[in-house]
């Protein structure tokens, strides 16, 4: 299951930041990851891939590389699938 997401992912599925502050990017999918920067609420971002981590129900991989969070992600197309924090 988890190949055939990621080979749905490929090009990036459009996502939405849903957060009151902002959302750490991580180097790793880890919440003990050092943290790159940060997206605000209401940024968008591509992800690529989702893998199981640290600290998070899910995280998802952007195109640039790097990791956020998917509790606080709601991808084109869901109704509600963030959660604020």
């Amino acid at each position: 299951m988890q190949k055939l997401v990621n080979a749905l992912l490929r090009d990036g599925i459009p996502g939405t930041v849903n957060v009151r502050t902002y959302l750490s990017i991580r180097a790793k999918p880890d919440a003990d990851s050092r943290e790159m920067d940060r997206y605000r609420s209401g940024q968008s971002v591509r992800i690529t891939e989702v893998r199981e981590g640290k600290g998070a129900s899910a995280w998802g991989r952007t195109r640039s590389g790097e990791w956020i969070s998917m509790d606080y992600v709601e991808l084109e197309g869901e109704e509600h699938g963030g959660q604020e924090t």
